[in-house]
């Protein structure tokens, strides 16, 4: 994933950056999708200890250490993580090269 950076530039994200961030959230599951002004959070099967202010500051932190200027960062609480053309449920989710 390739994100805007405090210097201007695009700066890819290894998506070790969201595992991280993400690993030890109360939840069955989740996913990171890349839009037009940020991202989107999805997290499925919550548990008692989710907090998605904790979620977002885990992430917004992570980013900040791989200089990524500040962006909106929204978490959705959903049913289950959607599947993609392949049927798998993939973790990270960038916009396409031409839609950054």
């Amino acid at each position: 994933m390739r994100l805007p950076g405090r210097d201007g530039t695009r700066r890819p994200v290894h998506p070790v950056v969201f595992h991280r961030a993400l690993e030890l959230v109360d939840a069955a599951g989740w996913q990171v999708r890349q839009d037009q002004d940020g991202l989107t959070v999805l997290v499925a099967s919550l548990g008692p200890a989710f907090g998605a202010p904790a979620v977002q500051q885990a992430i917004a932190a992570g980013l900040e250490d791989a200089q990524v200027a500040p962006l909106a960062i929204r978490v959705v609480v959903v049913e289950a993580i959607p599947t993609g053309a392949a049927g798998k449920r993939p973790l990270i989710v960038a916009l396409p090269a031409g839609d950054r």
